[in-house]
């Protein structure tokens, strides 16, 4: 069982680059060429050819600009996140090389060679979704950021702006290991999928303290370059910054040492106050009876993933309970939010300039509640407003509960503006 992308030229079929991961069959030429063959001909034939399933996999094509296609195979996913998956893969590319590259191509292997650099960051997002992973990220959420939710935030927000306007950018993000503790107005102003690809860049490869790299950003800039500029705080703390050809690395470096040396004790008391897997503050006290629970806001797109380690086993009356581990409670959570998206969620117009995050919509066609029940574990999934909210529980828990515990864990969080949700 695994995942496959195969990129090819539009017109001529031409292999760009395939790259894979888990389990997959070798495919020859002859199979890859049969694939583009058979999207092309239906074109020729005034139709279109979007996804078809096998017995093992399910395949989904998806052309760009009017010069590649990108063909994605994989096992165990509704097509709704393949076809966010190929969309991605195309806005990494657009990311590391520009969209005009990729809309006029000049040269095959002067693409060929340039696309190298996005083979990484294509990787993870196969990682992302690859069905044997348990302890893979959420799978679907590429397009959304993810946040840790700290009492410090508010001081750590006056510090980042104030750094921002030091290094004359808008856009500018404080990352704890890996996910967004606060940002700029300017930053959340990027689009989910731009913000979430910035994430995923930094993560590949960090080994630097320092880094300045060029970067287009796929809705906002995809044909004038930015500079991505990361400073090493902590080892496990992170400060991003977009900006132009000024100021030069070494003026930022220099910045980045005077104003965040202050702040050292506050980024060690953010991180210890909200330990992974948590990612909220320990302070904040959930029902025993959540295991965890996976929090979106539709507007912002942002996502927070929480697995309440305190939450176990026998917690309600006694009662005995199955113990689920901590990477098996992410993937519950995972295949419970994909199950709701793939169900309920609205799908974009295609007249709409940018796509809408591939989470649950609320409309008066749609449910705003829905919920699972198992012999080990229970799921509810409640929509209000902007923010939905996926609660893994203890089979212990009473079902006809789930709702009020769901609404109250929901209002943690909505109504304590300390934490910056």
């Amino acid at each position: 069982m695994g995942s496959r992308i195969i990129c090819v030229t539009l017109c001529g079929g031409l292999p760009v680059f395939t790259r894979e991961m888990g389990q997959c069959e070798n495919l020859s030429f002859a199979v890859v060429a049969s694939l583009n063959g058979v999207h092309m001909f239906t074109k020729s034939q005034s139709a279109s050819l979007l996804s078809t399933e096998t017995k093992e996999s399910t395949i989904v094509w998806r052309d760009f600009e009017s010069s590649l296609t990108l063909i994605g195979i994989t096992s165990g996913m509704p097509e709704i996140f393949i076809d966010s998956l190929l969309e991605n893969v195309f806005n990494v590319m657009v990311l590391m090389v520009g969209v005009e590259e990729l809309r006029e191509i000049r040269s095959l292997d002067r693409l060929k060679r340039n696309l190298r650099v996005c083979y990484p960051l294509i990787d993870k997002l196969l990682e992302s979704v690859k069905p044997e992973d348990k302890a893979a990220s959420v799978s679907g959420l590429v397009g959304l950021t993810e946040v840790v939710l700290c009492h410090e935030n508010h001081t750590l927000q006056g510090m980042l702006d104030t750094y921002a306007e030091a290094v004359d950018s808008m856009y500018a993000c404080l990352q704890i290991h890996g996910r967004v503790a606060v940002a700029t107005s300017g930053w959340w102003s990027l689009t989910g999928v731009e913000r979430s690809l910035l994430s995923l860049l930094v993560s590949v490869e960090n080994l630097t303290t320092l880094r300045d790299i060029p970067i287009f950003l796929p809705h906002k800039s995809p044909k004038v370059p930015f500079r991505l500029v990361t400073c090493r705080l902590l080892p496990w703390a992170e400060v991003l910054v977009l900006c132009g050809p000024e100021p030069p690395l070494d003026a930022i470096e220099r910045v980045a040492n005077q104003m965040w040396q202050l702040a050292a004790e506050t980024l060690r008391a953010a991180n210890t106050h909200c330990p992974s897997p948590r990612n909220i503050p320990s302070s904040v006290n959930l029902d025993p009876g959540v295991l965890g629970f996976l929090l979106l806001d539709d507007e912002l797109q942002k996502f927070l993933l929480s697995v309440n380690v305190l939450g176990d086993a026998c917690l309600h009356e006694g009662l005995p309970s199955h113990s689920i581990s901590e990477a098996h409670r992410k993937t519950l959570l995972r295949t419970f939010y994909k199950q709701i998206v793939s169900t309920f969620m609205q799908k974009s117009n295609s007249n709409e300039e940018l796509p809408k995050s591939k989470s649950v919509r609320e409309s008066p066609s749609q449910a705003k509640e829905s919920y699972w029940s198992s012999e080990y574990h229970k799921c509810h999934a409640l929509i209000q407003s902007s923010n939905q909210i996926f609660v893994l529980y203890s089979a212990a828990v009473p079902t006809h509960t789930m709702r009020v515990l769901t609404k109250s864990t929901l209002q943690l969080f909505t109504h304590d503006k300390q934490l910056c949700w």
